[in-house]
């Protein structure tokens, strides 16, 4: 009843003032039309809203109220409280418009940057199952490029300051493929970090701060944390099927309890565009749920125990030496295994790019303990013709100034312009960050063994060419190469 709720609601904001929040609360159960589509739902939301709360919500009646209204409702600012929002009788939208669900949900995700809802029943109650629960958000919307262009300018006009929004916008979706929750997060850092003070922000000045500090930023934010500190504790199940993604990008999983939790997690989704009927009733198609968790994931890695050599100079890295002793011990059996192959019949980076960056740590920790040096993984993906396409850069990073750094780039069974693509992007990659370039290219059939592209500037060239029946490579630079045996060891994904 509209008393009970005013009781809860006093009581709540008792509490909530208590804690440094705001506290509102809204039930279904009246006063919102959940059945005559989006665009009335919306309406009869915010007018509900505005006559609970008319010290505190507003808009204009005369204009048509999409979620944008809601939004701008809770939007954060540098003096707003965090929020609670308790929603009662949730369940009245479990037979309405499925479209209803999906805007409402998406939009609840944006401004909880992201994370599922967390449903609450009574241990007594009989009430149908709530819509918030982690199987009814399995496919969370997502932001497009334009989507996220059109927010920047938004915070352009707002803050008055200038950046070029394009291409931010381009940056931030190949990171999170509009997740939406990272999206806004990203948005964070470019207004708290790097925009603070300024008039105008370069793409330059985001994309070396997005190495160096974006994964400690989304680390440090709460819905994040929680993703981290669940990979400490997956089940052996769990870490199997994470282990799966990892390596192979996308996998078929039959449905479970332990892929549920992933899912509710925020660990993996479903593949877009893919009905889980298409593969088989209770299968699925996941992968990570943003190539920015995946560089979370890949940053917490605990690679496998190896053993090496004594370094040419333990008090400085060598990255050839380091390259070189990672192929030693990469596991030949998942880069040519069938699993990675792309839709072309050639291997996939995912296939290397998780061990590579798991070893590099290991290598750097044993061969060089004195010297501080991180592995900081990127990983994006590009639409190009149409394909989803991925790309990976390593960059291995002292925390003391002064050091050299040290940049990868990774790629496999290249033509000559998509080799030349990667070698300018290394060159560019380079620039920004000031670090020494390694453009490595895996192969099996050598062919372009023998070039070396348009020789950038600090960038070397390295091809290895696998024969995987003798177990070994060839690792060929431009003046010279060097014959190494594969040790391959098979090891299980573990996080720190």
């Amino acid at each position: 009843t509209a008393r009970h709720l005013q009781k809860i609601s006093s009581s709540v904001n008792i509490r909530g003032f208590e804690l440094g929040l705001e506290v509102y609360v809204v039930s279904f159960n009246s006063g919102i039309d959940v059945a005559n589509g989006v665009s009335r739902f919306w309406e009869s939301f915010a007018l509900k809203m505005q006559a609970v709360y008319p010290n505190r919500f507003s808009f204009d009646q005369n204009q048509s109220v999409t979620s944008a209204v809601f939004e701008s409702f809770f939007r954060r600012t540098a003096s707003s409280l965090p929020v609670v929002l308790l929603i009662d009788e949730g369940s009245f939208l479990v037979n309405c418009d499925v479209a209803i669900v999906d805007d409402f949900t998406g939009i609840l995700c944006l401004l909880r940057d992201g994370h599922l809802l967390v449903p609450r029943q009574l241990p007594k109650s009989i009430g149908r199952i709530s819509p918030f629960t982690r199987e009814a958000t399995i496919i969370p919307g997502r932001f497009i490029e334009a989507d996220i262009q059109m927010l920047l300018d938004e915070y352009m006009n707002e803050a008055s300051i200038e950046l070029d929004s394009a291409a931010f916008a381009q940056d931030i979706y190949q990171r999170t493929l509009g997740h939406k929750g990272l999206v806004g997060t990203c948005c964070a850092a470019i207004e708290k970090k790097i925009a603070l003070g300024k008039h105008s922000v370069s793409i330059d000045e985001w994309e070396l701060y997005a190495v160096a500090n974006l994964l400690r930023y989304v680390c440090e934010q709460d819905t994040y944390a929680s993703i981290i500190q669940a990979l400490r504790q997956l089940s052996e199940k769990q870490r199997e099927i994470v282990g799966l993604t990892l390596h192979y990008g996308s996998v078929v999983v039959k449905e479970c309890d332990e892929l549920k939790f992933l899912l509710a997690e925020g660990i993996v989704r479903v593949q877009e565009n893919q009905e889980v009927s298409q593969i088989a009733p209770v299968h699925m198609i996941i992968e990570c749920a943003a190539p920015l968790l995946r560089s979370i994931m890949i940053s917490q890695l605990c690679g496998p125990e190896i053993e090496i050599g004594l370094a040419p100079d333990p008090h400085k890295v060598c990255p050839q030496w380091l390259i070189a002793r990672t192929i030693e011990n990469l596991g030949i059996q998942h880069i040519f295994a069938k699993q990675t192959l792309n839709a072309d019949g050639q291997p996939s980076e995912y296939a290397f790019q998780v061990e590579v960056a798991a070893i590099f740590k290991q290598l750097l920790s044993k061969a060089y303990p004195t010297l501080m040096y991180h592995v900081l993984p990127e990983a994006k993906e590009y639409d190009e013709d149409s394909t989803r396409c991925k790309q990976l850069d390593i960059l291995v990073h002292n925390i003391n100034s002064g050091f050299p750094a040290y940049g990868y780039e990774l790629l496999v069974n290249a033509n000559k312009d998509i080799f030349n693509k990667h070698c300018e992007q290394a060159y560019n990659y380079g620039r920004i960050h000031q670090c020494s370039m390694m453009v490595v290219h895996f192969s099996e059939s050598g062919k372009l063994a023998m070039y070396f592209g348009p020789n950038y500037e600090n960038v070397t060239v390295m091809h290895v060419v696998y024969d995987a029946m003798q177990n070994n490579a060839r690792l060929i630079y431009q003046d010279g190469e060097e014959l190494v045996h594969i040790k391959g060891i098979d090891w299980k994904v573990m996080f720190i």
